[in-house]
């Protein structure tokens, strides 16, 4: 049985880089899918606007809320359609929140109070509206958890990979300064006769180019550089995490399923 292998390179809250060894483009898309998509995330759902005399529609500010990220714990809630009310509404599966203020001044998403202690917008100074004299918003609705393949307010992370840039040199290299110079992501560098290339490289080919025929350059499929940058109230490791146990799910669920042919 073949393992994959993990190398981390960067790793901070809201990023998380590694190299994944010993593994296949299939499995790294559907790793990818699993990141961006089908990982249950907590949004705004269902918005009740009462007052609005701001300068904005209601369906505006109704989807500027929905897309504001919020923190919380996936622990806590249920998916509406897992909930022990059958998806009536309670507060296993939805979170209530409100907005109320009057202007002058600038509405912002830590104006949002919600009735969950451990539910909060991840980045407190987004502006949704501006109020005038005069002007307020009263605002009541419920958060509740999805899926981004339903909408993007649920998306959890931007996931992407690349392959594992390998060079070689195959012939005479007349001017490595040259060389170096025309790549755009300065990955290349020479140590004597060999060639090098960073993580940087995005495999343009213009080294190849312009080495005429000297350098080849190619990728490894076994070996790829993979990137998630969360976009959810979700930490980028937690959206890793949670990827990987959807993917074994998926995987029970089909061999359970070939049990029965």
């Amino acid at each position: 049985m073949i393992l994959l292998k993990i190398e981390p390179i960067e790793k901070s809250e809201r990023k998380i880089k590694f190299i994944l060894s010993e593994t296949t483009p299939q499995f790294a898309n559907a790793l990818r899918r699993a990141a961006t998509n089908e990982i249950p995330i907590l949004a705004i759902d269902d918005v009740d606007i009462y007052e609005n005399h701001s300068v904005f529609y209601d369906e505006v500010i109704a989807h500027r809320l929905a897309l504001i990220p919020l923190k919380f714990n996936p622990d806590e809630l249920n998916l509406p359609s897992e909930c022990k009310c059958d998806g009536a509404g309670c507060i296993l599966c939805q979170v209530l929140f409100s907005l109320e203020k009057k202007g002058p001044g600038t509405v912002y998403s830590k104006d949002i109070k919600f009735d969950n202690p451990n539910v909060s917008v991840l980045y407190p100074d987004i502006p949704i509206v501006e109020l005038a004299e005069s002007h307020s918003i009263k605002i009541q609705g419920i958060a509740r958890l999805g899926f981004g393949t339903k909408h993007a307010k649920w998306q959890a992370a931007k996931a992407f990979y690349q392959y594992y840039p390998e060079i070689k040199v195959v012939g005479k290299i007349k001017n490595k300064n040259e060389l170096t110079d025309v790549c755009p992501r300065k990955a290349l560098s020479f140590s004597d006769e060999d060639a090098n290339v960073s993580l940087a490289c995005d495999l343009c080919g213009e080294c190849v180019k312009a080495s005429e025929g000297a350098l080849k350059i190619t990728s490894d499929g076994t070996k790829i550089i993979f990137t998630i940058e969360s976009v959810s109230g979700l930490s980028a490791s937690e959206v890793l995490l949670q990827a990987l146990r959807r993917l074994k799910a998926y995987a029970s669920d089909f061999m359970k399923a070939l049990e029965k042919v």
